[in-house]
């Protein structure tokens, strides 16, 4: 078995860069859990698998989701026994170093990974794993992949203690990718990384998933208000008659242009719905002639709903709709009912549901926050800062442009289509796996020196230095972390010896293109 390894594990040279690798994308976030980090995860894996490579999913169990799970174009998920955060309405696992190790180690010599990907900073399974793969000592390059941002300590104990186990644990790393260039500098801040080893790849979108309602009329940008001579109120004559709105003819006629805004998102304080529920009353105050569609759940729906009782004068019957959650097949469906998209986020690395709006033809209304100054260019999007009054004032800018009937949906949906792509994120990756093989693995005593030796560690052998970077406490507790997890290894190997260990057969995709075709 080691003359397979050392073959395997020398990884792709120079003159080889195209050659299949085997690549494990690790995380907490992956399906039947929604979300952009799942999404991602999905999209890449299928666009590498396409591209010739072996890709599978380890993630934790959902309900009774248990075992192993096969998906499209033969990509393999391994839901594996670790319970999430009690109180908690993330998918994130219970932080530990130890209890996975078993069943890590067992996939990665299973599917002979030479890549483990982790995704998300959150994800204690993803970041644990990198270290795994390190002590297995076969050759495995780790990737990290960070898709949000995060503070640098001002928010408390919980970012504290979260940013030094992601120093500690990415400084060991052979490459990072962050979605984009502000989340590079945070991610490079926080986990004080050297710059060169981390890459900026955007997110994309799978444009044929987001089209504009072609049969959606151009008369104002969106549907139109009517009226009658009984009922001169044009919002009860919309919603009183709310699939006819299309179809209405004499004696009604067009008095007034209905402009609907739509908000998707985690109701949450960092998604600034605090933002949101102090400008929903004003722009209703001034605009009668606008409605919101919101979608999504989380903390702040209470705040949301006493919003709309407490201003029940400004705000009309079903003026602002509350939709609960949204399943990602269903965001599609929400956005062509609208105009203007809204996001009031306090910090974003990237802004995915901005870039589906706006590839569904949308007018976009964000803050200026994170990355998402990098998402769309001028002229789909209009920023605000981060303050009630001047998210008014550009969503007000944005109603004009809506109701100038300047706004072409289909316009907007080939710019973006042409901006982003899946394809190309995938290529981008895939280069940064092969630039991972370029740096020899380190041996054991040399393994964790990638930073300048602290003063206070020069009597300490080298493989502890950059721990002890993580501080004088963590950096100990780290150390011991990674000398136990060495131990824990040789028992296993010893228990279950590793030329004993049964290889997965690879899955045959050219067949499975041959039987069901690529897409």
């Amino acid at each position: 078995m080691a003359g397979l390894e050392s073959e395997r594990l020398d990884g792709p040279s120079s003159s080889h860069r195209h050659r299949r690798l085997d690549i494990a994308m690790v995380s907490d976030y992956f399906y039947p859990n929604v979300g952009g980090v799942e999404s991602h995860i999905y999209i890449l894996s299928q666009k590498l698998i396409q591209r010739g490579h072996k890709v599978i999913v380890v993630t934790h169990h959902y309900g009774n989701r248990c075992g192993i799970r096969h998906l499209p174009a033969g990509l393999k998920v391994y839901h594996i026994p670790m319970g999430t955060l009690p109180f908690s309405s993330t998918a994130a696992t219970v932080p530990n170093m130890f209890s996975a190790l078993p069943l890590i180690r067992s996939i990665l010599l299973r599917e002979k990974i030479q890549i483990l990907h982790a995704h998300q900073a959150l994800s204690s399974i993803g970041l644990e794993a990198t270290m795994h793969a390190k002590t297995l000592q076969i050759g495995i390059r780790t990737i990290f992949t960070d898709h949000s941002l995060f503070g640098l300590g001002g928010g408390g104990w919980a970012e504290v203690s979260g940013n030094k186990i992601v120093k500690g644990i990415l400084s060991d790393i052979d490459s990072v990718i962050c979605v984009s260039h502000t989340g590079k500098e945070n991610t490079v801040l926080r986990a004080m990384l050297n710059p060169d080893i981390v890459y900026v790849i955007p997110n994309a979108i799978v444009a044929d998933s987001f089209q504009p309602d072609r049969n959606k009329s151009r008369y104002s940008g969106g549907p139109c208000m009517y009226t009658s001579p009984s009922d001169p109120s044009p919002f009860y004559v919309l919603e009183n008659h709310p699939t006819e709105i299309w179809f209405l003819g004499d004696p009604w006629k067009p008095t007034y242009h209905l402009v609907t805004i739509v908000c998707v998102s985690r109701l949450a304080y960092r998604k600034g719905i605090d933002l949101l529920i102090a400008a929903i009353p004003k722009l209703c105050q001034k605009h009668p002639t606008i409605r919101f569609l919101i979608g999504g759940t989380g903390p702040k729906l209470i705040e949301l709903e006493q919003m709309r009782e407490k201003f029940q004068t400004v705000i009309k019957p079903d003026q602002v709709k509350i939709l609960g959650p949204i399943r990602a097949d269903q965001v599609r469906n929400l956005m062509i009912q609208g105009d203007i998209f809204l996001n009031a986020s306090l910090t974003e690395a990237f802004g995915m549901t901005l870039l589906e709006a706006a590839c569904t033809g949308l007018l976009v209304v964000s803050t200026r926050v994170g990355g998402i100054p990098e998402v769309l260019p001028e002229g789909l999007i209009e920023f605000a800062e981060p303050e009630v009054d001047d998210l008014v004032q550009a969503t007000e800018r944005a109603i004009k442009v809506i109701q100038s009937g300047t706004h072409d949906p289909q316009k907007v949906h080939e710019r973006v289509r042409g901006m982003y792509s899946w394809t190309d994120v995938a290529a981008r990756t895939e280069h940064v796996y092969y630039e991972a093989f370029k740096i020899e693995p380190a041996p054991l005593i040399e393994r964790f020196r990638r930073y300048e030796r602290p003063e206070s560690t020069l009597s300490l052998s080298p493989e502890l230095f950059s721990y002890f970077g993580s501080g004088s406490i963590f950096g100990k507790v780290m150390c011991i972390v990674v000398m136990c997890q060495y131990i824990f290894m040789g028992f296993l190997d010893w228990w279950m010896p590793r030329d004993q260990i049964d290889y997965a057969p690879d899955f045959n995709y050219d067949a499975y293109v041959q039987a069901y075709g690529s897409d």
